[in-house]
Formats: structure tokens, C-alpha cells, sequence
């Protein structure tokens, strides 16, 4: 249930950009005590940023996911070489140990004519990525 909650809690930010704890109470039906819990731990693993009455989403926040992300997948690296020490090094060869996904979701106040730049007046910034996406998608199907 909880993971359920938080799930359609991100789902949401990734959507508005911002959620309020009374909003979410009544959508997720539970009790807005319940609601600050979750925005609160959310908010300690760094997926969000809470203000009175709710949470919104920036880039700081998930500049820290992706930080903590790459600092996990370098420590499971490290102790990886250390079992393998006696093995020969790698060289000329790459390695890539990870990659994180952002989708950047622009709002702009009309749509662009063909070859026209608009400026966005807002932006939003969540976890994405074309897996991402289409797991969404094929959720809905």
C-alpha cells in the first residue's frame, strides 16, 4: 500500500510539477497525517522538496537522486575490483557502470508554428526516459 502511494505520489509530481498533502488525502483516500508521512521520507531520499501544505519537484532534488545513484553504483564497482584483484586490469575498453534518465517536460503558452522558438514560462524535470515511458504506457493498456 505504501508503495503503491508513493508511486501515484511521484506519478503525479512527474505530471503537475507540485501536489498538495489535502489533494492527495482525498485522492489516495487516507488521512492527510499519512500523506505528510510519505512526503516527508520521499523528501528524505531526495525525490522531492516539501513546502507548507505539499511537495514540488526541482532539479536540485533529483540532481541529489542522481547523485546517490552514481555514488551506490561506484561503491558496488569498487568493491567489485577489489574481488577481482588478482585479475589483469582493464585498458582500451569501456565500461559503462549506469546511466540515469531524465524526461524535461517544457509549458509553454501556445503551440510553436513551424520553425518557430517559444520561450517556456515553466519547467519540470522527472525521472524518465523512454523505458520509463513506455512501462507507463503499457500500464494504462
Amino acid at each position: 500500500m505504501k508503495f503503491e502511494r508513493h508511486h501515484r505520489i511521484l506519478k503525479e509530481l512527474s505530471i503537475s510539477g507540485v501536489v498538495k498533502v489535502s489533494n492527495l488525502a482525498k485522492s489516495l483516500k487516507v488521512t492527510k497525517e499519512t500523506i505528510r508521512s510519505d512526503l516527508n521520507e520521499l523528501a528524505g531520499q531526495g525525490y522531492l522538496t516539501r513546502c507548507h501544505g505539499g511537495a514540488f519537484i526541482t532539479l536540485d532534488s533529483l540532481d541529489n537522486v542522481a547523485k546517490n545513484e552514481i555514488a551506490y553504483v561506484l561503491e558496488k564497482y569498487e568493491s567489485a575490483q577489489k574481488i577481482k584483484k588478482g585479475l589483469s586490469a582493464m585498458k582500451n575498453n569501456v565500461c559503462v557502470i549506469g546511466s540515469f534518465n531524465v524526461d524535461i517536460i517544457s509549458y509553454l503558452p501556445r503551440l510553436p508554428s513551424t520553425g518557430e522558438s517559444l520561450l517556456a514560462d515553466k519547467f519540470i524535470f522527472s525521472p524518465g526516459g523512454k523505458g520509463c515511458n513506455q512501462a507507463l504506457a503499457a500500464s494504462y493498456a
